[in-house]
């Protein structure tokens, strides 16, 4: 089965709260929510044309001009989610309501509207009754104000777990940077006290994370840079620890490339499932840079220290087969099933006892959790006299004016 994207058509004006547009699922990437976004967002896809739920460059398109964001990869569980979506002017709530598949070719009483283009201009057709579902399935998101903004993630509340889908704005590729670290951090700390079961982590886009932003460290270091080392590495710092203690499980769902602490946290969590065609590299040295993320202290322990000095040291670029057999990654999907998979493993998940799940996992991470508050601080003690220091930073600013795409 072929793989779809969302393309928005997106007002040139405002529009009345009550009024309804529709957008046809094409293979494209999404459009960003603009300003002046519609109350209510209706979209139409094609039945050989599932919606797609996580990106796929395969299916990308010359000539998109907008940035893209993807629906988060994530099971139907339920008639209704809710998602934190960013906008450029606000943050609002976005309430989707998943049509379920097995629908297609029967009827609805739900309210739906399609837009089609003649001529260059777009014709809203708005129908209140009965609809039938002809070789097509609809749903809806509906914005409304939300006291939760998040300008670089999207945070979705589903049946028994929370999802977080990395989808920067401020960054190229979902690289960190500490506005983006701290979004997650804020979005990990408010899972671990609501009723959510476990954690599941996952990226639109092509690539799943870039690792850190050296562009925007090299400008601040450059201000004050003792004062915006020790800033940023403390940032760093929380932001592992957080990944550290979290008592609930954390499923990473990773889609493509993922690079330096991208890579260097999916050990501290429990559950990584990749794509076949995800890779990792931890390339520090390319970059004149020290491991963090505690992988000086996880990576030795779960591949062996020549393999972890092949990638720390060496750089070496890891399959995600390959990851897999290093115990990187837990499993590996196909891409074209990966969805689906991950879509049952996601329930099968959802449906355990969540004690037992906590309970298990700190059975699991007891033995091992001081070292790596340990490693934790010696990796960030050494970033911050790296990055506190001359070198640190030359090294840094010529990596930045010299670097090749990476993931080209």
């Amino acid at each position: 089965q072929r793989n779809s994207t969302i393309k928005s058509l997106v007002p040139l004006r405002p529009v009345n709260s009550q009024f309804t547009v529709g957008a046809i699922l094409k293979p494209e990437k999404l459009d960003p929510v603009a300003p002046f976004q519609e109350t209510s967002v209706v979209f139409k896809a094609a039945e050989e044309k599932p919606i797609r739920i996580s990106s796929d460059p395969d299916t990308e398109h010359d000539g998109i001009e907008n940035r893209s964001h993807t629906q988060p990869a994530g099971p139907q569980m339920s008639d209704s989610v809710t998602a934190f979506m960013p906008t450029e002017s606000n943050n609002k709530e976005a309430i989707v309501i998943l049509m379920d598949p097995s629908t297609v070719n029967g009827t609805t009483k739900r309210h739906t509207s399609v837009s089609r283009v003649k001529g260059g201009k777009r014709e809203i057709i708005d129908d209140r009754k009965v609809q039938p579902f002809i070789k097509g399935m609809y749903f809806t998101i509906r914005l409304k104000e939300s006291e939760n903004r998040y300008r670089d993630i999207v945070v979705k509340k589903d049946d028994g777990f929370k999802q977080i889908l990395l989808s920067t704005i401020s960054t190229e590729k979902n690289a960190l940077n500490t506005e983006v670290i701290k979004q997650i951090m804020n979005a990990l700390e408010t899972a671990a006290v609501d009723d959510s079961k476990f954690v599941l982590f996952t990226a639109a886009g092509s690539v799943f994370c870039s690792g850190l932003d050296f562009g925007h460290i090299v400008k601040n270091l450059r201000n004050d840079r003792n004062r915006m080392s020790t800033e940023i590495v403390d940032t760093i710092k929380s932001f592992v620890n957080v990944f550290i203690h979290l008592k609930k499980i954390i499923v990473v769902s990773v889609i493509g490339p993922v690079i330096v602490l991208g890579a260097c946290i999916l050990p501290l969590c429990d559950l990584v499932w990749a794509k076949e065609k995800a890779w990792f590299q931890t390339p520090y040295m390319t970059f004149g840079q020290s491991p963090n993320g505690c992988a000086t202290l996880t990576f030795p322990r779960i591949m062996g220290e020549a393999s972890a000095n092949e990638m720390l040291i060496g750089g070496r670029k890891l399959t995600a087969q390959e990851a897999s057999a290093k115990s990187l990654v837990s499993q590996v999907f196909l891409t074209s099933t990966f969805t689906q998979v991950v879509m049952i493993q996601i329930k099968r998940l959802a449906s355990c006892n969540p004690v037992m799940l906590q309970k298990c996992k700190a059975l699991v991470c007891s033995n091992i959790m001081m070292e790596l508050e340990q490693a934790n601080e010696r990796e960030c003690g050494m970033l911050k006299k790296i990055w506190s220091s001359a070198e640190g930073i030359e090294s840094m600013l010529k990596y930045v004016q010299t670097k090749t795409d990476e993931f080209q």
